[in-house]
């Protein structure tokens, strides 16, 4: 009888230990948050459907999680003073538990995809390239979520990575007496990107440089070559905290959803009239 009893009452405390445990791991687990950055200059050639790939990769590859989000920003132009401008954010479907859970994240997933396809078609082609406080904007409010050290949060960008609004950032590009040193000191700190992956993807996706309303080029001096290239990732790189979280990739993902029409996605920003 004493014997049962021991039992039952080890039972009992193992099982209250269980659910102890696991209220304080649900409690520790970590939310893990994403964003996409595209860029709506006219010189880069990516459009909405690097903007729309970037996004899938996100929601149908990246760790997603119980409560993870999804925001989406496009730079900004002079309306905007520069600033860039949230499409949307999104709660990310995130049960894989079973078969029907599945097939409605799919579904889900693909209502995301065509939200953002929808408001990047809408966007007008801007003459400058603010990519730099699209980015800086990202980083914020990915870190305002709680993304630091221990997180697995992901920014893609979708961008040439032709900054031409930053003076300091412009210099550093081209190499005209500025440095990745005074690049960083003229903004004060680097970006925070700890526990923050950062895909730059897009940069063989360039017009050749900045255009105007009609796409044509108004500056032909930064010729792209494999040098500039080197050197833009370089300048890049510096001004994050945690530069081996930041890869860059020649061209975005596509969007696997052969349904939407051709127009919808890839036929870029709309025309400013």
């Amino acid at each position: 009888m004493k014997t049962a009893t021991v039992i039952l009452v080890l039972a009992g405390t193992a099982s209250i230990g269980f659910v102890g445990w696991r209220v304080h791991a649900m409690r520790k687990q970590t939310v893990n948050h994403f964003a996409v950055v595209g860029d709506a200059s006219s010189s880069y050639t990516g459009g909405c459907a690097s903007v729309v790939g970037a996004a899938e990769e996100v929601v149908r590859v990246s760790q997603v999680s119980r409560g993870s989000t999804l925001t989406v920003l496009m730079t900004g132009d002079t309306q905007s003073a520069n600033e860039p401008r949230e499409l949307a954010r999104y709660l990310v479907p995130a049960s894989r538990k079973i078969i029907e859970d599945r097939h409605a994240n799919e579904r889900r997933q693909s209502e995301i995809l065509r939200d953002i396809a929808t408001k990047c078609h809408a966007v007008s082609p801007a003459s400058i390239s603010p990519v730099f406080m699209g980015v800086r904007e990202a980083i914020a409010s990915l870190r305002a979520q709680g993304c630091g050290s221990g997180s697995h949060c992901e920014l893609q960008v979708a961008t040439d990575l032709e900054e031409n609004v930053e003076p300091a950032f412009k210099a550093a590009l081209d190499s005209r007496g500025g440095t990745r040193g005074s690049l960083v000191r003229s903004f004060g700190e680097k970006l925070k990107n700890d526990g923050i992956e950062v895909v730059f993807c897009g940069l063989a996706a360039t017009g050749g440089g900045p255009r105007d309303s009609l796409r044509r080029t108004v500056n032909r001096r930064n010729r792209r070559d494999s040098r500039r290239e080197d050197r833009l990732q370089q300048v890049w790189s510096s001004v994050f905290t945690n530069r081996d979280s930041v890869r860059f990739e020649p061209f975005c993902p596509s969007w696997s959803d052969p349904d939407l029409s051709r127009e919808a996605v890839f036929g870029g920003y709309k025309t400013r009239r």
